[in-house]
């Protein structure tokens, strides 16, 4: 996985000023990591260390404590937000596959570009910036291991159901590329067809455009053997 050094520093800000001494250190005592960017560091994570180490947060929390630097949790606040008849309608029918899904509405007055530091962080971890409400979702997968996404709300019929596809049930997704889905694939849709594949990438139809004014944000637990096996099947493999 790729990680942004300055963004690891940001969490433990007295690891070295030299990226090689983390490498030579981390290489020892954690996992193996080399450069391969101006501010690129490429981490062999294995699998049974995804839930603690495959965020900014988990690679920081160990270099603090391996250079016994003071660890600084990210600084957060309640966004006010008028819930009053704004709260997205959520039904998980497919609950073995999904323990856990909350939607939060929003409105934007307008969609702008990301700040420059935001976009370096995201292009040294490989992604490509797109505008902010998409970044920030990025950003925040990035910096904690949860991955975010957004729906233009105005363009989601009907509430969100959380549900299987059915045999042969096809989407579009961003990118413009139509799959074919299996009975079995984990979804999220609403009354009319899928919007994303689960954990996976998300649609065309509901994603964020620049007349998006309301917006629903999805944060979602989902069963990681079910989510592999829908990639593998599909042969679309994301952050």
């Amino acid at each position: 996985m790729k990680f942004s050094y300055t963004l690891l520093k940001q969490f433990a800000p007295k690891l070295p000023a030299d990226r090689a001494k983390f490498i030579e250190k981390f290489n020892l005592h954690a996992f193996e990591t080399e450069a391969v960017g101006e501010d690129t560091l490429e981490i062999s994570i294995p699998a049974n260390r995804y839930a603690d180490a495959s965020s900014h947060l988990g690679i920081a929390w160990l270099g603090a404590a391996i250079f016994n630097s003071p660890f600084k949790e990210p600084k957060s606040k309640e966004p006010k937000v008028d819930l009053k008849n704004t709260k997205p309608e959520i039904r998980v029918s497919a609950k073995k596959q999904c323990t856990r899904y909350l939607g939060r509405y929003f409105e934007i007055s307008r969609l702008l570009q990301s700040p420059k530091w935001l976009k370096d962080v995201l292009t040294a971890c490989g992604l490509r910036p797109i505008n902010a409400v998409v970044d920030v979702m990025n950003y925040v997968m990035l910096e904690t291991g949860q991955p975010l996404h957004a729906f233009d709300a105005e363009l989601v019929s009907d509430g969100i159901n959380i549900r299987l596809a059915k045999q042969g049930e096809e989407i579009r997704t961003i990118e413009g590329i139509d799959y074919k889905l299996h009975a079995g694939d984990l979804v999220i849709a609403d009354e009319k067809s899928p919007l994303a594949i689960a954990g996976i990438k998300g649609g065309k139809r509901a994603e964020i455009n620049l007349h998006t004014k309301k917006i629903i944000v999805e944060a979602a637990n989902f069963d990681p053997v079910g989510i592999y096996k829908t990639s593998r099947q599909l042969n679309l493999f994301t952050d």
